[in-house]
C-alpha cells in the first residue's frame, strides 16, 4: 500500500507519517487498501480489514497525543550532546512519571528512540566517530516479549531492540535489559546478551534462566530463589574469571533513604481504622 501511494505522489518516500497527520492524506490511504482488495491481486477482505482497523486506531493515537505531529525532543542533537558530555538521559515510564498512558504508546516512544540511536551510531562509525551508550530498559519484557507465554498485545519496539542487540556493539551501541520475569522477554533478543547479572528470581524462571546464561553449576543454580538482598550472580564475558561468581553489592548510601517499592500495609490498616 505504502509503494502504491509513493508511485501515486500521494506522500513521499520517508513521510510517512503525513498519513496520520493529514486528514486528506487518511482519506487516500483508505482508499488504496480498498483499491488493492478488489484489484488483480487482492488483498484478502479480512487482512484488509485487519489493516484498515490498524490504522484507524493508529489515527486514534495521534490525534490523541500528537506522536507524529509534534516536534521530537530527542533527535541527533540531543544523541551528539548526549554521548559527547558522556550524559545521562532518563525516560520516566513509571505510574508517577506516565499516568495513564498506554503500553502501546510506551512502545511507540521506545521504538521511535532506538531507531535514531541505531542510526546515529551507525552514522558515527561511518564518519570515524568513536561514541559510546549503553541503552538500559527496565520492565523490558514489555518492549520487547515473548509473545508466545506474555502477550501483552503489541511487540512495536521488539524488532527494533533486536537490531540494536544483534549489531548495536560494533557500532558502539549497547543494550541492558532489565526484567524481574526474564522467561517474558524475546529469546532472540535475550540470546545476544553476552552478560547476565542474576539476582533472586521466581522458581518458574530457573531453567530458563540457565538456559539462556549457558549453563550454571548446580550450587549456585539452587541459590536462584534464596539469594539475599544485593547478592547477584555474575556470568558471561565481563566475568573475567571462567566461571560464574556470587558477589555482594554494598548497600548504596542515600539521604534520605529511597522509598521506592516498600510498602506498610499493617501501618495502613491501623490508620484507616482509626
Amino acid at each position: 500500500m505504502i509503494d502504491n501511494m509513493v508511485a501515486r505522489g500521494d506522500i513521499t518516500e520517508g513521510n510517512f507519517q503525513s498519513i496520520f497527520t493529514s486528514s486528506d492524506t487518511f482519506r487516500r490511504a483508505i482508499s488504496c487498501l480498498r483499491a488493492l482488495s478488489a484489484g488483480n491481486i487482492p488483498i484478502h477482505s479480512q487482512t484488509a480489514a485487519a489493516i484498515q482497523r490498524g490504522l484507524e486506531k493508529f489515527l486514534e493515537i495521534e490525534n490523541q497525543h500528537g506522536l507524529l505531529s509534534a516536534k521530537p525532543h530527542i533527535e541527533n542533537d540531543f544523541i551528539d550532546e548526549l554521548t559527547l558530555n558522556r550524559g545521562i538521559a532518563i525516560i520516566d515510564f513509571s505510574a508517577d512519571g506516565a499516568p495513564g498512558i498506554p503500553l502501546s504508546i510506551k512502545q511507540l516512544v521506545i521504538s521511535y528512540i532506538s531507531s535514531i540511536l541505531f542510526q546515529r551510531f551507525t552514522f558515527y562509525k561511518t564518519t570515524g566517530e568513536e561514541r559510546y551508550l549503553l541503552f538500559l530498559i527496565e520492565e523490558s519484557q514489555n518492549y520487547c516479549p515473548n509473545l508466545s507465554i506474555y502477550d501483552v498485545g503489541y511487540s512495536l519496539a521488539r524488532d527494533k531492540l533486536s537490531m540494536i542487540a544483534t549489531q548495536g556493539r560494533k557500532f558502539g551501541l549497547s543494550l541492558c535489559l532489565v526484567s524481574q520475569r526474564p522467561s517474558f522477554i524475546d529469546p532472540v533478543v535475550l540470546s545476544m546478551c553476552n552478560t547476565f547479572f542474576i539476582h533472586r528470581v521466581a522458581p518458574a524462571d530457573i531453567s530458563f534462566v540457565n538456559r539462556a546464561s549457558g549453563g550454571l553449576p548446580s550450587s549456585i543454580e539452587s541459590r536462584l530463589t534464596r539469594l539475599e538482598l544485593g547478592e547477584v550472580v555474575v556470568t558471561g564475558q565481563m566475568n573475567k574469571v571462567p566461571f560464574p561468581m556470587v558477589i555482594k553489592i554494598p548497600r548504596r548510601k542515600m539521604v534520605p533513604e529511597h522509598t521506592a517499592g516498600k510498602t506498610d500495609v499493617l501501618g495502613a490498616l491501623k490508620r484507616l481504622a482509626k
